[in-house]
């Protein structure tokens, strides 16, 4: 027999006199030792379960508390490295645009001459300027 009829059982039996009042009023004397001793272990083995439960629930909140740590700590390592990331962006676009003014520069040197005057500056420009540029450049073409 179950558990569940075997105490659906006991309770009937030791109802029947006081309807709905279980517990209040019986007469120690009159209850079946089965029972009672039946009774006595299935308490016990719930106060262990209550025990265990109130383990579990104590381990669980401990995990609980640990992945939220853990989770808070890889979200602001993600942030961290977001910001990185945006940052070596901006820097690789400020790069690729100082390149582009230098190239420019240069194919502007490169333009004037072996002996020609810088466009901007108006200066002359040496031999080994206009060799250097020539040099520079040629790695792009």
């Amino acid at each position: 027999m179950k558990d569940k009829e075997r105490l659906e059982k006991i309770k009937v039996k030791y109802n029947a006199g006081n309807a709905g009042k279980l517990g209040e009023f019986i007469d120690l004397k009159l209850v079946n030792p089965y029972d009672l001793k039946y009774l006595i272990e299935r308490v016990q083995e719930l106060e262990e379960e209550n025990i265990n439960l109130k383990a579990i629930k104590a381990g669980n909140e401990e995990l609980i508390k640990l992945v939220d740590e853990r989770t808070e700590t890889l979200e602001n390592k993600y942030l961290a490295l977001r910001n990185i990331h945006n940052i070596t962006l901006k820097t690789g676009e400020l790069v690729a645009e100082e390149n582009k003014r230098y190239k420019q520069y240069l194919e502007l040197i490169r333009s004037t001459g072996t002996h020609g005057k810088d466009v901007q500056t108006n200066e002359v420009l040496r031999s080994d300027e206009a060799e250097l540029a020539n040099e520079a450049l040629e790695g792009e073409e």
